[in-house]
């Protein structure tokens, strides 16, 4: 196992510890959760680029096969 894909574990597993908390007063705000190495390693994705994405694949529960 590389120590880069360690890390991003890591990293993951933090940030849902943070923004998963079910009391309010342990849970990160928006903005902490925004500024976790987590999210800041993926700022420069296309955010424009990623609504198109979802807006036009849709939902699973909305899509039928």
């Amino acid at each position: 196992m590389s120590l880069n894909w360690f890390y991003e574990i890591i990293l993951l597993e933090f940030f849902c510890f943070f923004s998963l908390q079910k009391d309010p007063t342990k849970r990160w705000s928006a903005y902490d959760l925004l500024k976790h190495p987590f999210m800041i390693k993926y700022d420069d994705l296309q955010a424009e680029a990623l609504k198109s994405y979802f807006t036009n694949t849709g939902s699973p529960e909305t899509t039928s096969e």
